[in-house]
């Protein structure tokens, strides 16, 4: 994975290999200088879900393929974002 910095955000990119249409896209995320997450399918917006990493909440999500997105507290601050 790779990082990097812009002025509109920070990201950690990977490619994926497969169709969009199935499949469940999941990263462990913890709160700290930053305290949401975006998980999101930027070619076409096939899905897209936003997360706080404080409260656990999906704020925002959907897309053409998406189905339903969680955020699981897996303690110690940490949640599984999918």
């Amino acid at each position: 994975m790779h990082a990097t910095a812009v002025d509109a955000g920070h990201f950690i990119y990977d490619s994926a290999v497969g169709s969009w249409s199935e499949g469940v896209v999941s990263v462990y995320a913890k709160a700290g200088e930053y305290t949401n997450l975006r998980i999101i399918e930027i070619g076409n917006y096939h899905y897209r879900a936003s997360f706080d990493l404080e409260t656990g909440v999906i704020s925002e999500s959907g897309g053409t393929f998406f189905v339903s997105a969680s955020a699981i507290d897996v303690g110690d601050g940490w949640y599984l974002c999918s």
